[in-house]
């Protein structure tokens, strides 16, 4: 599956670089496609469930981060977070998606029940999760186990805050790479959105 992916997604840009011009905006379908595609599968590096080995997943899962420009390490901490805590009423207000209500609280705030409502809808989800993960999620205390709210304790912290880094550093000179090899219009147009 990872393999199948790589190879479209060097044959997306291959064809960038061979295509000129105005044609090169007909890739923002694939590459947007195939950075859905790595996404999924940094999702189940993240799980440790793409390959046997944890170690594996884990560098191959730093890699897809810095290729999506999402920290692998504070992302899987959270996103555990977020499992092994949905729904634990004496946990909400940390994860926006991780705060339920009870039958008497909707009853008695309907105007918050109705808001929960819209706001957890797939489309909300997919693109409130975009831009969390393309501008919040650039930093440490975008990750809601580093904001002053989290009151539990955040194993391997050291580890996070240089994965934090190195995925950052790694995400800026992978744009500059795009820019030198592709130009700043190909850029704008088929990498940034």
């Amino acid at each position: 599956v990872l393999f199948n992916s790589l190879g479209v997604l060097s044959l997306t840009l291959w064809g960038l670089y061979v295509v000129e011009g105005w044609l090169r905006g007909l890739f923002i379908i694939p590459f947007a496609a195939l950075l859905v595609r790595v996404f999924v599968l940094f999702h189940d590096m993240g799980h440790r469930s793409l390959f046997s080995s944890r170690r594996a997943n884990d560098t191959i899962g730093t890699l897809a981060g810095i290729f999506l420009g999402v920290a692998y390490e504070g992302w899987r901490s959270e996103h555990n977070w977020h499992h092994n805590n949905q729904g634990k009423l004496s946990r909400r207000g940390i994860d926006r998606m991780n705060s339920p209500m009870t039958t008497d609280e909707a009853e008695a705030k309907p105007d918050d029940a109705a808001r929960r409502v819209r706001t957890i809808s797939p489309a909300n989800i997919f693109v409130l999760g975009a831009i969390s993960l393309a501008v919040q999620r650039k930093r440490l205390q975008g990750f809601f186990p580093f904001r002053p709210a989290f009151r539990w304790p955040v194993n391997d912290r050291e580890l996070i805050e240089r994965n934090v880094l190195l995925t950052q550093v790694g995400y800026a000179v992978l744009n500059v790479l795009y820019v030198a090899v592709y130009g700043w219009a190909t850029w704008l147009l088929v990498v940034l959105p």
